[in-house]
């Protein structure tokens, strides 16, 4: 059972995911998931640290959603360092265990540790604290190592979803800085993005061609256009020939 419900939560969290992937919003959505799972009392997230070579905390939530001092998260360093060199780590009782001799400030009773590996490094990691003994720690062990795989994963949607994010803004200041009119097509004819310049050079309202068969759309258009407006004749045509023989730079409305 508890491993279904771990499943369910996990499913829950790749679901709330894949509306909202930023990085803010993966790192929240992995933290409640692991109070869920193991039923802990705070969950901490651990970034990897250049300029120190460790892994420091950058954000923790408790159990019950309020606010918890990250100064209050006590975790020995040779806990953090096994965790950064890439091993998980489960305590069942941390007053036996070693590595926390000589620690003051810790406020829980058992602690499971797991490092977030991406391409083959560990620049994340994830604490969960509990408040009691639990007989089944391997069990939780495991559960909080397969959330961290999914986490690894959703962090690289995030960062790819952000270029993404990055690249259109960027070509969208692009596009709506050129005085040119631009306007891109899909493989099919459909009208994917067009620029202001377009719109006024075009003299139409360019989003009501948005996703539609623009060359289908335009003659359609044209036609009805043509209906309403005399046709010109050879004479207007040769003048216009004229004049931009003539005055090439100058602007003409036709």
């Amino acid at each position: 059972q508890d491993q279904i419900e771990s499943l369910n939560q996990r499913r829950d969290l790749s679901l709330w995911l894949s509306i909202d992937s930023d990085r803010d919003s993966v790192v929240d959505g992995v933290l409640q998931t692991a109070l869920s799972i193991q039923q802990g009392k705070v969950a901490g997230w651990y970034e990897y640290n250049d300029d120190t070579d460790r892994l420091e905390l950058r954000t923790c939530i408790r159990r019950d959603g309020d606010d918890y001092p990250g100064a209050a998260l006590v975790v020995p360093d040779a806990i953090l360092e096994t965790v950064r060199l890439g091993q998980s780590v489960a305590i069942a009782d941390v007053r036996r265990d070693r590595a926390y001799a000589g620690v003051h400030g810790v406020r829980y009773v058992g602690l499971l540790a797991v490092p977030i590996k991406r391409h083959a490094e560990v620049r994340e990691a994830i604490v969960v604290t509990l408040s009691r003994y639990e007989n089944g720690l391997q069990a939780g062990r495991n559960a909080l190592e397969l959330l961290a795989i999914q986490a690894a994963g959703h962090l690289d949607n995030a960062m790819l979803y952000n270029q993404i994010s990055v690249n259109n803004n960027r070509m969208r200041a692009i596009l709506d800085a050129t005085r040119d009119g631009i306007i891109l097509l899909d493989y099919n004819g459909r009208m994917v993005e067009a620029n202001v310049s377009s719109e006024q050079l075009l003299g139409l309202q360019i989003e009501t061609y948005m996703d539609e068969h623009f060359a289908e759309r335009l003659m359609a258009d044209v036609e009805v256009h043509a209906r309403s407006v005399p046709q010109p004749n050879a004479d207007s045509l040769m003048d216009m020939a004229r004049i931009l023989r003539l005055d090439p730079e100058r602007t003409l409305n036709r």
